[in-house]
């Protein structure tokens, strides 16, 4: 985010609660937030003032629910590319003779009997 990008951000939070703004705490900002970009403060502005336990925005909050954001988002992409992949063969594991395990009756009746499933004749 650019320092007039960060100064529009802060008049934005100023037209909501009344905020002085100054070169220096506009340079605070900057050096706390500044390597966020434009779009993704100004999000994590309104959801912060929208958080009720908040009272007072600031840019501590911001983070926290800039960080937010980036992780829900980043849940929605795996979660969409997860779907979208296309998927080969079986989820079951292969057996040293090659075929499915569970279809092996030997080897399944050996998983078993480790398993304590079964006992051993």
């Amino acid at each position: 985010m650019t320092k007039n990008e960060l100064k529009e951000l802060m008049e934005y939070l100023s037209a909501i609660d009344n905020r002085q703004l100054t070169a220096e705490k506009l340079q605070v900002w900057y050096d706390l937030i500044g390597y966020l970009g434009f779009a993704e403060a100004k999000t994590a502005v309104i959801e912060a003032q929208r958080d009720e336990s908040i009272s007072y925005v600031e840019a501590k909050h911001v983070i926290a629910h800039a960080v937010k954001i980036k992780e829900k988002r980043k849940a929605e992409q795996i979660r969409a590319t997860s779907y979208t992949e296309e998927r080969h063969g079986t989820p079951q594991p292969k057996c040293v003779h090659g075929i499915s395990l569970l279809a092996c009756d030997p080897c399944c009746r050996n998983a078993a009997i480790q398993a304590g499933l079964i006992k051993a004749n």
